[in-house]
């Protein structure tokens, strides 16, 4: 998994290959409210 291979995927994209829109979709939604969801 190098991300030199792909320069032009966004986090996003990432996200949508690795778990599904769902979840990117919910991780967008908290990210705008309290920043990383994950911290």
């Amino acid at each position: 998994m190098s991300a030199k291979s792909k320069p032009r995927k966004s986090w996003q994209e990432k996200l949508a290959d690795s778990k599904g829109l769902p979840k990117v979709a919910k991780i967008t939604d908290k990210m705008s409210n309290n920043g990383y969801p994950w911290e």
